[in-house]
């Protein structure tokens, strides 16, 4: 597969949210958000804090692996793979958080973090 655009990584990112039962779509300002957990509306929609070039920095900081022969599929399936795992942790973690978070893209993968008082 040809370096995927912005849209694809984010439609990734969405089928990703679908299957561990979370609808993603993008807000008005243009960032990924999560609006609705098992089928219940968010109150407040989860921005992920995560601009087009970390998203494709985070896709080829994967891809690299499978390019080395690191990961045991072809670049675009070990990004599927991983990134939902990692989706999938940050979902888990919104549900323990008792306040107000948003995804970000760490040292491993997305994650969710509290949002800094005053912010």
């Amino acid at each position: 597969m040809a370096e995927p655009t912005i849209e694809q990584l984010s439609e990734s990112v969405t089928t990703a949210g679908a299957d561990w039962g979370a609808e993603i779509g993008r807000s008005p300002h243009g960032r990924l958000q999560i609006i609705r957990r098992h089928g219940e509306l968010l109150f407040t929609p989860v921005e992920f804090a995560v601009t087009d070039v970390e998203l494709r920095a985070y896709y080829r900081r994967i891809a690299e692996e499978a390019e080395r022969g690191a990961a045991p599929e072809p670049a675009w399936e070990w990004w599927m793979t991983l990134m939902s795992a990692h989706l999938a942790e940050a979902l888990h973690d919104l549900d323990r958080e008792e306040r107000p978070c948003v995804v970000i893209v760490g040292d491993a993968g997305f994650a969710a973090t509290p949002i800094e008082s005053g912010t």
